[in-house]
C-alpha cells in the first residue's frame, strides 16, 4: 500500500513495486488531494497488473516503440522484416514524435501485422 506527502506545496506518491519503494511526484498542488489520491491508485493499479511503472512510462514516443519493434524483428531474424520496415516507415510519418502508452506496445504490433497481412503478396515482395 502506497502513501501521498506534501514536498513544498505538490503531493508525492511513494509506493512498493517488487520490495522496491519509488517515490514520484503526482504534480498535483497541495489544493488538489483528490487528485493526489486518484494518482497513486492508478499506480497500485498498474503495480497490481503487472503494467511497467516509470514515471517516464508515459511520455515513450511512438518512435521509440517503432525502433523497439525493428530491433525485435532484426534480433529475432524474422522473415516478415521488409515489410514491416515499410508499414513502421509509414508509420513514422504520421505520429513518429507523438507520445504512446507503452502499454499499448502489443496493439501497436497487431496493427502492423495486419497492415502487413493485408498488402499484397506482389507488394511484399
Amino acid at each position: 500500500m502506497g502513501s501521498l506527502y506534501l514536498r513544498g506545496d505538490v503531493w508525492w506518491a511513494s509506493y512498493y513495486r517488487g520490495g522496491r519503494q519509488i517515490r514520484e511526484s503526482t504534480e498535483c498542488r497541495h489544493g488538489q488531494e483528490k487528485l493526489a489520491k486518484d494518482f497513486l491508485k492508478r499506480r497500485e493499479g498498474d503495480v497490481a497488473s503487472g503494467r511497467p511503472v516509470s514515471p517516464k512510462a508515459s511520455k515513450v514516443k511512438v518512435e521509440e516503440i517503432l525502433d523497439d519493434l525493428l530491433t525485435d524483428y532484426k534480433a529475432n531474424d524474422r522473415s516478415s522484416l521488409d515489410g514491416v520496415e515499410r508499414i513502421v516507415t509509414r508509420l513514422d510519418v504520421i505520429g513518429g514524435y507523438c507520445f504512446a502508452d507503452p502499454a499499448e506496445f502489443d496493439r501497436l504490433c497487431l496493427d502492423i501485422w495486419h497492415r502487413f497481412e493485408s498488402e499484397p503478396a506482389h507488394v511484399r515482395l
